[in-house]
């Protein structure tokens, strides 16, 4: 695909703001874009025109709920307006991933792990350590070990 058609792409979905405010994600979606093939490009394009809005079905959902956010989005007072969307906004929890912005998921998803693991584990449900705090645990283990045999 042609550097012109992504420009396209990248021109027409996404918003002058964010364009302005947001350069990484501009220069990662064109690479993307230029990556594909036109006809999933063409799929995706339109699922994307053809979406429904579900703001209204928000209020059904009575359990609660978690939104991700880069600490530097644009999106952030968006997310925050959804929030007030749910059937009880006091159990929506918003958290605001530092040094991220629109693309998190998408850069790196593994920076959601622990907070969705803390998220579920706080809902009685019994989640695996991340591979994090399997490491700190395996080296604690290892140093305890270390202790006893001197």
């Amino acid at each position: 695909m042609s550097e012109a058609v992504s420009n396209r792409f990248v021109n027409r979905y996404l918003h002058e703001i964010t364009r302005q405010v947001d350069p990484e994600l501009v220069r990662t979606l064109s690479k993307e874009v230029l990556n594909r093939k036109a006809s999933n490009l063409h799929k995706f394009v339109t699922a994307y025109i053809n979406r429904t809005d579900v703001t209204d079905k928000l209020k059904r959902i009575r359990c609660p709920v978690i939104l991700f956010t880069g600490k530097g989005s644009i999106h952030s007072e968006e997310i925050l307006q959804l929030s007030y969307q749910f059937a009880q906004p006091s159990k929506v929890s918003i958290l605001e991933i530092p040094n991220k912005n629109t693309l998190m998921l998408f850069e790196d998803p593994s920076v959601l792990i622990d907070p969705l693991c803390l998220f579920l584990g706080g809902l009685g449900y019994f989640i695996r350590l991340s591979r994090h705090e399997q490491q700190e645990s395996s080296e604690s283990e290892d140093s305890d070990s270390q202790d006893k045999s001197e």
